[in-house]
């Protein structure tokens, strides 16, 4: 059902929204009060850039930017006891976020739409119940072999998901999703076939203090047709102040296929944020990627994110 409609005007519609939130950004921060530490809202607009050394031009450089945001209906604030993202999401709460992003691409490539909406309802003070929808949607245009007409071709993966948020201690959050959905391929708006998919994911986020956070998730994606993907990734937060925070990454990925061996990655990362006011904010993340076996070789990626609190 989801790919019988374009990615075209939600892809519109997100670009729309990105140069509504560069206008009115000034505006936003002005009413608020720049230099007031309390908050409800986080938004965000990101982009990326990813280099594969060895894929040729054009198809070995890939760009992708988007938006998200997130509303907590506890008020929060950056400030010196909660200067790291841990020390503000170990803090029981209910809360609602959207995240769009078109790519990655290449010029003249596929086009590519990602989207989540999810949110949880804090129905004690040690735990919250949440719901999931992710979509992910790739299409392009390929011509009828002996004919001058163009078909589009589209892939569209959709999981829906349940989740818990359990807030084992004042300083410790976990989070345990489980969800079911769809891969699907279709032809001219055709669906001529399609996979189930499960997705589990775990993630911790713990506080060594006001200045210290630290946060892994591990991600599976399991798919009918006999293969898996899995994701390891851990990021600590040291913020020596309010005023700039340093982010060491490390990603663990994995390909397991039914009838062959499997692919290994790892990747590197050392992110840096800025806080010009507890409202406004820089990050900028190099993750350097490395395949085991060299099947797909080396990958720079570099990721940027602009965000407001109010």
């Amino acid at each position: 059902m989801i790919g019988k409609y374009s990615g075209f005007g939600v892809r519109t519609l997100w670009g729309a929204a990105m140069i509504l939130f560069t206008m009115f950004l000034p505006a936003m921060l002005a009413a608020q009060g720049a230099d007031d530490s309390r908050f409800h809202w986080e938004l965000g607009a990101s982009g990326s850039y990813t280099k594969q050394y060895d894929v040729p031009l054009p198809q070995g450089e890939l760009g992708s930017y988007g938006l998200d945001g997130v509303y907590s209906f506890r008020e929060l604030s950056h400030d010196a006891m909660t200067r790291t993202a841990a020390s503000r999401a170990v803090l029981p709460k209910s809360w609602v976020a959207v995240a769009g992003q078109i790519g990655p691409s290449y010029p003249d490539g596929s086009d590519v739409f990602i989207t989540r909406m999810q949110g949880a309802w804090l129905a004690t003070p040690t735990l919250g119940f949440g719901g999931m929808f992710a979509l992910n949607q790739e299409s392009r245009n390929t011509r009828i072999s002996g004919t001058l007409e163009q078909m589009k071709l589209e892939t569209n993966e959709y999981t829906y998901g349940v989740f818990l948020d359990i807030y084992a201690s004042p300083g410790v959050m976990l989070r345990e999703l489980i969800g079911i959905g769809k891969w699907e391929y279709r032809f001219g708006g055709d669906l001529i076939g399609d996979v189930s998919v499960v997705r589990y994911e775990h993630q911790l986020v713990a506080t060594g203090g006001e200045d210290v956070g630290y946060m892994h998730e591990l991600l599976l994606t399991s798919y009918e047709d006999g293969y898996t993907r899995a994701a390891f990734n851990h990021c600590i937060e040291v913020a020596p102040s309010t005023f700039y925070s340093l982010i060491p990454q490390l990603h663990l990925n994995a390909l397991f296929p039914r009838h062959a061996e499997a692919v290994f990655s790892f990747g590197i990362g050392f992110g840096v944020q800025f806080n010009f006011t507890p409202r406004m904010f820089l990050q900028a993340t190099p993750v350097y990627y490395h395949e085991r076996d060299d099947s797909y070789g080396e990958e720079f990626d570099f990721q940027a994110r602009l965000g407001v609190r109010f």
